[in-house]
């Protein structure tokens, strides 16, 4: 009497983890990136502004700490930003590495709203 006590729950219990339905880890396991299709990516351009811009060229982007340029004042195109912000360029750091090739492309976008 005192086995089923024990028995029947932890049967139960596997039952139930088995039930889990043909769900995937959100990452390939070879490789930790996310699986396609299951993992939804938002980048927040201004966070990453805030994050990796705002110290030198200011909320608005005329600070112009350190020699920063002002980014209103700019008339590069996005992909000239992109290139900047990949590469860097005097005091300004390479963003390449720390970046994603997405969040770069964000952020140029985001400093075009900056006029």
């Amino acid at each position: 009497m005192e086995i089923k006590k024990t028995v029947v729950p932890l049967l139960f219990g596997i039952i139930l983890a088995s039930c889990g339905g043909n769900s995937k880890p959100p990452f390939e396991p070879a490789t930790n990136k996310p699986r396609s299709g299951n993992v939804t990516t938002t980048i927040n351009s201004a966070d990453l502004y805030a994050q990796k811009c705002m110290t030198c060229h200011g909320a608005d982007g005329t600070k112009g700490f350190g020699g920063a340029k002002s980014i209103p004042a700019s008339q590069l195109t996005l992909q000239e930003r992109i290139d900047l912000i990949t590469h860097g360029k005097n005091t300004m750091p390479a963003f390449k590495g720390q970046l994603t090739d997405d969040e770069i492309k964000a952020v140029a976008e985001y400093s075009l709203t900056l006029k």
